[in-house]
């Protein structure tokens, strides 16, 4: 009976972990996707907005638009060294 013993234990860890794992992946609320924007929308966007698109949009005296977060990206060596 002695023998036997351990491996009951290390069974009974076994389930005991399995039992925690499905409690852990169970989901009460439906899964929703996270938004996919970048995080610069919320902090670094508005900033840009209010003080740098008054000259950096098409036809104005910036070199480039950041009107357009792609055309943004595409500068932001040059925003950087800014």
């Amino acid at each position: 009976m002695r023998s036997g013993s351990p491996r009951i234990k290390q069974l009974a860890g076994i389930v005991g972990v399995a039992l925690l794992a499905a409690g852990a992946m169970r989901h009460d609320e439906p899964l929703i996707a996270q938004d996919a924007a970048p995080v610069c929308t919320k902090n670094k966007a508005p900033i840009l907005h209010k003080y740098c698109t008054t000259r950096h949009r098409p036809g104005g005296l910036g070199p480039f638009s950041l009107l357009d977060y792609a055309i943004a990206m595409e500068n932001v060596a040059d925003i950087k060294d800014a």
